[in-house]
């Protein structure tokens, strides 16, 4: 014999319907994002080389600074040489970020 159903409540109707519509909710929210880029881009290779090539150019650059900024400290003091590495490094995190932030605008989020 099988399972007796049960209705479901007034409450329970609520609780579905409402789970319902967040879940519906939340996944228009995707899909209204990406509503207005276009099907096919002709530049999109372009814009792809080009926020790869500065990613990787802020890689480079934000590398060769710490390295630039201790050559040019050697001989000082060390409390000199400490502080002139964490500028360096701290402008180095800041030129990686910026890097990244032109990256995703470029390439990554195109539209």
């Amino acid at each position: 014999m099988g399972a007796r159903r049960r209705s479901l409540s007034r409450r329970g109707v609520a609780c579905l319907r409402t789970a319902t519509c967040a879940a519906a909710w939340l996944g228009a929210g995707p899909a209204r994002a990406l509503q207005q880029c276009p099907a096919i881009s002709d530049d999109a290779g372009l814009f792809v080389f080009l926020g790869g090539a500065c990613l990787v150019l802020a890689v480079v650059v934000g590398s060769a600074v710490p390295w630039m900024t201790f050559r040019r400290l050697r001989g000082r003091r060390a409390a000199v040489v400490a502080f002139g590495m964490l500028l360096a490094i701290v402008a180095m995190l800041a030129i990686w970020v910026a890097g990244i932030w032109v990256w995703g605008a470029w390439a990554v989020m195109r539209c």
